[in-house]
């Protein structure tokens, strides 16, 4: 735990509270706050806090290109941006380094972060509802109740699964382990030959389930 040195300023009806050193990416700040009263001395408030969240990075793609989990499945958002961030490490590690190039985020880096932070979220989603309900199951090597109900969960988890080596293939430049450079099929992906790239991009496969959602209910 680390003390920010800091200066503020009262007005009528708020705080206003300006560090005075430099914050930190990817940190929690509390703001604590004892003993304030009113001119008056009428009221006072004995005490409050509020946590800050700083930028998370890297982040290689943006929370509106996986809103569809927030507004369907209701995944915080600071719990997406968290997997975001975690998924970006990941893109940093599998491309030896940055994933930025010349800072641009290439597309299959941007597709391989969406696909692994929208699949984590999933599968927190799913063991957590399935926990509220009661009976006992098995998803992967995660054990979790409730294994008869969110069939439609299920099956997203499965697909993102398969679209999600596809893009860390498409990442590393080859597909299926052939070690051949991918066809260019998306903008911002290199051309090679004799290879097959993903087709599918995480926006079409959660704007079909979406879709798909809907209908049924």
């Amino acid at each position: 735990m680390e003390i920010v040195a800091q200066t503020f300023k009262v007005f009528d009806n708020f705080l206003e509270i300006t560090p005075t050193t430099p914050l930190v990416n990817n940190s929690t700040y509390e703001i604590r706050i004892k003993g304030l009263k009113a001119a008056n001395k009428n009221k006072t408030l004995a005490s409050a806090s509020v946590k800050v969240v700083t930028e998370l990075t890297p982040s290689y793609c943006s929370i509106n290109g996986i809103n569809a989990l927030v507004e369907v499945f209701g995944v915080p958002e600071d719990r997406l941006l968290y997997y975001i961030r975690e998924a970006s490490r990941h893109a940093d590690y599998v491309m030896k380094g940055s994933a930025l190039k010349l800072g641009v985020i290439p597309f299959e880096v941007e597709q391989f972060v969406k696909t692994k932070a929208s699949l984590e979220a999933l599968l927190k989603s799913y063991v957590d509802k399935a926990s509220e309900s009661g009976t006992k199951g098995t998803l992967g090597d995660i054990t979790y109740e409730n294994s008869d109900k969110f069939e439609g969960i299920k099956d997203l988890i499965e697909i993102l699964k398969a679209e999600l080596k596809n893009w860390e293939f498409a990442m590393r430049g080859y597909f299926n382990e052939g070690r051949a450079k991918p066809v260019a099929t998306r903008v911002g992906m290199k051309a090679g030959t004799n290879s097959i790239v993903p087709t599918l991009t995480i926006d079409s496969i959660l704007n079909d389930f979406t879709r798909t959602r809907a209908k049924e209910g």
